[in-house]
């Protein structure tokens, strides 16, 4: 009977922290986001760098609507709220699996953990200083130049293009950390992987064009990093999988 109840002893702590900890989250959520929108004038100016580096420093930004640019400003703040908080988010996740994973594992989870949040650091960064630029400059500069049209962007459809392109690389880059994981639980192999690259191609292609603003330039410039970053993957997966054999012999 003892283990009979031995897994519901396992997860009962995890039940009633998890409660608690999804009330910390929102609150944690909720200053963030405040703290967010007070900042969001700031962090629009940030967003609007590699606009004005393209465009050039005397270039505007437009409303067409009353609530436009009140809009535009909560979302930024909320999204940068929720991207503050993701550390403790991942903290309070931490202190809910903890309890139910053996001591290596646990330190195993708390790297992942890190791992995964300086990996989409990383992706946002490369679609700000590097994708943000090089889209702004073919789909708006290059296209005013040879035209006789001239741009006239609303800070809605701006933000709305910038925002999704920095969130899809970020998640984008997530990509070799989730091989990675479902490579050490053994759930996949690199010979399997390393096999269904050309299917990978296909359906990183299709995700670039999910995740992108409807534009052949940006869902190339995602697509390419994906395929180097599935590849980066394969070469984790059979790492961590020989030694693990190593570790098994």
């Amino acid at each position: 009977m003892s283990d009979n109840a031995s897994p519901l002893a396992n997860w009962l702590p995890v039940v009633t922290a998890l409660r608690r900890k999804l009330l910390h989250s929102a609150i944690a959520v909720s200053i963030g986001a405040g703290i967010g929108i007070y900042f969001s004038e700031d962090l629009l100016a940030i967003l609007k760098v590699p606009f004005l580096g393209v465009m050039g420093p005397h270039s505007r930004l437009y409303f067409t609507a009353p609530s436009e640019s009140f809009a535009t400003y909560m979302i930024i703040g909320i999204l940068a709220g929720v991207i503050m908080a993701a550390p403790y988010l991942f903290l309070q996740l931490w202190w809910v699996i903890a309890p139910i994973l053996y001591r290596t594992r646990q330190r195993l989870f708390l790297f992942y953990a890190m791992l995964t949040a300086v990996t989409f650091v990383a992706g946002s960064l490369f679609g700000y200083f590097g994708v943000l630029p090089a889209a702004i400059d073919f789909l708006v500069k290059r296209f005013e130049m040879k035209t006789t049209f001239e741009a006239y962007l609303k800070v809605s459809d701006f933000t709305e293009f910038s925002l999704k392109l920095l969130v899809a690389f970020g998640l984008a880059f997530e990509m070799p950390v989730v091989m990675l994981i479902l490579g050490r639980l053994g759930l996949i192999g690199a010979g399997t992987l390393w096999r269904g690259f050309r299917y990978a191609v296909v359906l990183v292609f299709l995700a670039a064009a999910v995740l992108t603003p409807p534009d052949l330039l940006t869902q190339i410039l995602l697509g390419l990093p994906l395929c180097l970053l599935y590849l980066s993957g394969v070469l984790l997966v059979w790492i961590f999988g020989k030694r693990r054999r190593e570790e098994t012999a």
